[in-house]
């Protein structure tokens, strides 16, 4: 069973936490502006994303750095600012993820230079950014259009095991 369909079929059950960890030494303000075109955000009192409840964008202590710096092998990066929300277990979640990568792709634009990620728990990586190459799971192999639009032809697509 894919990703997807596992949190799809799983949704109701349990909460499923999202994130784009990303590094900036701008303040959260300059990434919220380049996230709020994105259909499904609105920034009035504080952001909100479509699709998720609990939406906060915080800069990360010394050891959730340490953390996504160290503990994922090769995918480990040097992020200090993180995106997060809980699934609302009502929103169709291939669209919450398109939302996210849209989110993610605007910040990688607007900040080529920057690693990114965009992980489901903390733990299983959807999207993967560090300059030098562009990782994207395999879910997304029905999503390919997405995908290109979004990242042209200059990406990976595999299963990311850390």
């Amino acid at each position: 069973m894919s990703p997807l369909s596992f949190a799809e079929t799983q949704g109701n059950h349990m909460s499923i936490d999202y994130q784009i960890f990303f590094q900036t030494d701008e303040p959260a303000q300059c990434t919220l502006d380049i996230v709020s075109s994105v259909d499904g955000i609105t920034i009035t009192s504080g952001l909100q994303i479509a699709g998720l409840v609990g939406v906060s964008i915080e800069e990360l202590r010394a050891y959730s750095r340490e953390i996504m710096h160290d503990e994922f092998g090769e995918y480990g990066l040097n992020v200090n600012w993180a995106i997060r929300g809980t699934y609302d277990k009502t929103t169709n979640i291939d669209e919450l993820l398109e939302r996210l990568l849209e989110c993610a792709a605007r910040i990688i634009h607007a900040r080529p230079n920057h690693p990114l990620s965009v992980m489901r728990e903390g733990e299983s990586f959807y999207l993967f950014y560090d300059v030098r190459r562009t990782v994207i799971s395999r879910v997304y192999s029905q999503s390919l259009s997405l995908v290109e639009s979004l990242f042209g032809d200059s990406y990976e697509m595999k299963e990311m095991v850390y």
